[in-house]
């Protein structure tokens, strides 16, 4: 081979197959200068002309054109690399990763995630993972509720956040490769809860899940709604706070659903949807508006001293399966 770094054998672990293959080499001769090493299938193979591509270019770009049936946007391929699903050569590749003329450009797939694996979790562990509770589960995605104080995730690798919980909370996934787009190694949390709000947490199981759920929360498809009790009096019974904040439109949609008092000052219990998502959105509103949710140590006054979690809860949750297109409904009280 004269072009391209030394190609390695690829190597898979057990869990793993290879469904694209392609090598990037030029023809002589003519023609659309495209020489087939294989049929073109869910395991096929291409070669890239030389024609179509200047020597080296990126493995994004490379991607899209060897495979687009399979890559319609950049931002697919990026997250197969990110995912370290895409190997050059034998070795896997990032993002940043260039192709060259005669490399070997291969896509992998996860068809299974981790089995149970409690046993290996220390004893405290343990505990929190008993208090844990599944609302809804299939072999795409799952909806469970996160604890107030417990964090969504974590870069500390602690036992701290639900997501390092989910693989010993969830099943491994039944999907096949063709539905799921690949199972990926482990469940993770389509979106993030604060740390100090309780409630709904959507997970998905699968590649192409997570991708439709994370594009649905982007583009406000999915119906979320909340529970505070708060400090103070709203203006009106039912309405709407819309501050901007962080500079960009931003509106909270909020029902008080009782009054009452508490050591002389009033407090209510409310309902709130979002119809945006910024940061700590719902707090920074109910803030602005005079009435902080109760235990918020930033925004209410005396919670850092009086202690005791922030009542503001996920209680529902609404969203189209990505796989079979139910509508699913799920509701969680405090």
């Amino acid at each position: 081979m004269a072009f391209g770094m030394a190609r390695q054998p690829v190597v898979l672990r057990d869990g793993f197959k290879v469904t694209r293959r392609a090598e990037w080499r030029p023809r002589g001769g003519g023609g659309d200068n495209r020489a087939g090493v294989g049929p073109r299938s869910s395991s096929s193979s291409s070669s890239l002309s030389s024609s179509s591509f200047k020597a080296k270019v990126p493995v994004v770009d490379a991607l899209c054109a060897l495979f687009p049936e399979h890559y319609e946007t950049r931002r697919q391929a990026k997250n197969d690399c990110r995912k370290k699903l895409v190997m050059v050569n034998g070795r896997v590749t990032r993002c940043a990763g260039a192709v060259d003329v005669g490399d070997e450009v291969v896509v992998v797939v996860r068809e299974t995630i981790a089995t149970d694996v409690s046993a290996h979790l220390p004893d405290s562990a343990k505990k929190v993972l008993r208090t844990l509770k599944v609302k809804h589960e299939d072999d795409h995605l799952a909806v469970i509720v996160k604890p107030q104080g417990f964090g969504t995730a974590s870069a500390g690798g602690g036992y701290d956040n639900a997501n390092a919980f989910l693989p010993h909370l969830l099943k491994p996934t039944g999907a096949s490769t063709e539905e799921s787009g690949g199972a990926m190694h482990r469940p993770r949390p389509c979106h993030r809860l604060d740390k100090a709000t309780g409630g709904l947490l959507v997970c998905a199981k699968t590649s192409r899940a997570m991708e439709a759920i994370c594009d649905d929360f982007r583009d406000r498809k999915v119906r979320k709604k909340y529970f505070a009790v708060i400090r103070g009096l709203l203006p009106r019974d039912a309405g709407t706070l819309d501050t901007p904040l962080d500079g960009k439109p931003s509106t909270t949609e909020y029902v008080v659903e009782h009054k009452f008092k508490r050591n002389g000052e009033q407090h209510a219990y409310v309902t709130l949807t979002p119809k945006t998502g910024r940061n700590q959105q719902i707090r920074r509103h109910l803030a602005g508006a005079g009435c902080p949710i109760v235990g918020d140590r930033i925004r209410c006054p005396g919670a850092k001293e009086e202690g005791g979690e922030m009542l503001l809860w996920a209680c529902k949750v609404g969203f189209r399966h990505p796989i079979t297109g139910e509508q699913i409904e799920l509701e969680s009280d405090p």
